[in-house]
Formats: C-alpha cells, sequence, structure tokens
C-alpha cells in the first residue's frame, strides 16, 4: 500500500483572479467548441477556446474559469503546467489560451493582448473500471436537494459508468471510501473523478507530492482539502 496523503484540490473563490467574460462574438455551439470537452476523454478535434478576458493584470496561478469551459480542469499558469508536466500524469492536456486584458462594459473580443503564459489544463478520467477495488470500496447514492444519502452498491466498472451515464438531477453519487490499484504513484498524481463526490466535493485530487511542488513555488489562487477516504497502491 502506498502510504501518501491525498488532498481535493480547487479554485480559491476567495483570491484567485476570475474570467471576466466569454467574448460575445464566441461560438459555444460550434463543433470544436470549449464546451464539447468531456470528464471521459480527451477530444478527437482540435478544440478552439475563446479568448481568456481578464479585467486585471496581476493574475494568480490559477484562474476561476466561472464555468465556461466544459468537463474537468484549470486555467493555469506556466508554472503550474510545469509542475504537473513533470509528474509524467498521462490524463492530463494543455491548450495554450490568447489573453486579453477587458474593460468594464465592453463585451467584444478586439481587446489589448496580454503577454501572460496561461493554458487550460483538461484532466479526464482515469481507468476508472480497472483501477478502481470495487469489493473494498464503498459508495453512496446522494440527493442533492436535501442531502440524503444512501447505500449504493457497485459490483464492477461496468454498473458504475452505467450509474454515471444514467444521473439525472438531484441525484448524484458519492465515495464513502475509495480503493484504487494504479500502475505507478505517477499516475495517480492528479485524479479527476467527477462525477463522483468525496465529502460532497466534485473536486479534482491531487497527491502530497503535487502539493508539496505546489507549496516550494508559493503558487497562488488555489485552495486544499486534506482527505483520507481514498486509498492507492501499487
Amino acid at each position: 500500500m502506498i502510504t501518501t496523503e491525498f488532498y481535493l484540490i480547487h479554485v480559491d473563490p476567495e483570491t484567485a483572479v476570475k474570467r471576466d467574460f466569454t467574448p460575445t462574438t464566441y461560438n459555444r455551439k460550434a463543433e470544436n467548441a470549449q464546451t464539447r470537452l468531456r470528464n471521459e476523454r480527451f477530444p478527437d478535434f482540435e478544440p478552439h477556446f475563446s479568448d481568456l478576458l481578464l479585467n486585471t493584470e496581476n493574475l494568480t496561478d490559477f484562474i476561476a474559469d466561472g464555468g465556461a469551459i466544459s468537463g474537468s480542469g484549470f486555467l493555469v499558469s506556466g508554472r503550474v503546467k510545469r509542475i504537473f508536466e513533470g509528474t509524467g500524469a498521462q490524463n492530463i492536456k494543455f491548450y495554450p489560451l490568447v489573453l486579453r486584458r477587458s474593460r468594464e462594459g465592453d463585451k467584444q473580443a478586439d481587446l489589448p493582448l496580454m503577454t501572460s503564459d496561461v493554458s487550460y489544463m483538461q484532466i479526464v478520467w482515469p481507468p476508472l473500471s480497472e483501477w478502481i477495488d470495487f469489493k473494498k470500496s464503498a459508495f453512496e447514492r446522494i440527493n442533492r436537494d436535501d442531502n440524503t444519502r444512501a447505500p449504493l452498491a457497485l459490483k464492477d466498472g461496468t454498473e458504475l459508468l452505467h450509474c454515471i451515464s444514467s444521473l439525472t438531477w438531484p441525484t448524484g453519487i458519492g465515495a464513502i471510501t475509495l480503493t484504487m490499484t494504479v500502475p505507478s504513484l505517477r499516475a495517480a498524481s492528479i485524479l479527476n473523478l467527477m462525477p463522483i463526490q468525496i465529502r460532497g466535493f466534485n473536486w479534482v485530487i491531487i497527491s502530497a507530492a503535487v502539493k508539496e511542488q505546489l507549496e516550494k513555488e508559493n503558487i497562488s489562487g488555489y485552495t486544499l482539502l486534506p482527505i483520507t477516504e481514498l486509498e492507492v497502491s501499487f
């Protein structure tokens, strides 16, 4: 068993710079739009992202997306990109973005360019059906309207994926305990389990090693929550 800690990571709503808005000229319904990204896999097309409009020059390393991009991921600085690239994780992909300095009340895209290095880091599922030990894991069905919970029996990955695909509001899936067998510790550096919740959150998970690197580099704009619900072995 790997003796390491894991943490839920989230963009800090109090300190992170926020995307101002999506340009009115951007076509959210296009076949290659940023709204077409998914949790399950990387796209089989080259995504076209809207310009990132920010009403500040003092950027944080994590930037709040405000739900403009589908799937799971983060708007990150070049410093964060280098940290996650250094993990060798295979479930992440980076897309460079065009930054523009927005002005209050101006909803157009032809705004002054900014030179900061920011990318969208897409995080897709690990092979859930292969990695999760269902005999040692426990799940629950959550009603997100009133937060009531009931045991949810899942015997294998097929049942899990079927349950995920059939979810309708207000039903959610929670992991009481989650045991995973992974090829290496690096493979568990960053995990997207969306829509499986841990402690009621749909946040991304990082390993202690990544946490240490973020702290070492004094990365800004994120918050962490330690968890004990995840056990990993290889």
